[in-house]
């Protein structure tokens, strides 16, 4: 994936992968590659014109049109073969459905995500690292981690074409003037104790996961029927 998108892949901290595994990273089955066709049916979604008919997006990182065949090809490059091994429909900042789309890359299950958000005029794309989503739950929030000394929890939020992650709780560790550890934490964007942080924390493990399907054609067409 370009190096915009995973520059900091190399710095996720051991707690953070381990949470990010929790949720079952690996664990699809029958990936496919969609077939690019002309132009999608005007009677499916954007999504499922995507997913299913090859129908082009908007790639927000290369702000070209591409579609997912051509953007795994683009991600396999000079890389193993990136392909979608599962996927999720959930609604990640209030506004209406994202699909998640996990991606994969020879053995390391854990490459990426597409997330792919529909606008009233086009399918939108946007590329993440796994880093970024942590044990993903059904209200949208999951844990994150800037780096070894930056984690918590964290939510998606859509400004126009732009996104931002807000910190619902995080963990960050710096030097003090004497050279000592400092640890800061904070809670919905205020300085906070130890305790209050760890009970936030605690609150987002005990969350029900999103539930990830494998990425075939049936199971895309029964997610998008249920939105």
């Amino acid at each position: 994936m370009r190096q915009v998108s995973f520059a900091l892949r190399t710095l996720l901290p051991a707690l953070s992968l381990t949470l990010f595994c929790a949720c079952g990273a690996g664990e699809g089955s029958g990936a496919f590659t969609p077939t690019p066709s002309p132009a999608p049916s005007p009677q499916t979604s954007g999504y499922a014109s995507v997913l299913l008919e090859g129908a082009p997006f908007f790639d927000m990182d290369s702000q070209e049109e591409t579609t997912l065949a051509s953007l795994l090809e683009t991600y396999s490059a000079g890389w193993a073969q990136v392909e979608v091994s599962q996927f999720a429909v959930v609604d990640l900042d209030g506004g209406g459905p994202e699909v998640l789309l996990w991606l994969a890359a020879g053995s390391d299950p854990a490459y990426g995500f597409e997330v792919l958000r529909e606008t009233e005029a086009q399918v939108l794309g946007y590329s993440f690292t796994y880093r970024n989503f942590g044990a993903i739950k059904t209200d949208g929030s999951f844990f994150v981690s800037g780096g070894a000394d930056d984690y918590g929890v964290g939510v998606l939020r859509f400004e126009g074409d732009t996104w931002s992650i807000q910190r619902i709780a995080s963990c960050e560790r710096t030097v003090g003037e004497e050279g000592e550890e400092v640890l800061s934490y904070f809670v919905d964007g205020a300085s906070a104790g130890e305790d209050a942080y760890q009970a936030a924390y605690e609150a987002q493990k005990a969350k029900e996961d999103v539930l990830w399907r494998p990425f075939t054609p049936e199971e895309v067409e029964a997610a998008l029927a249920e939105i």
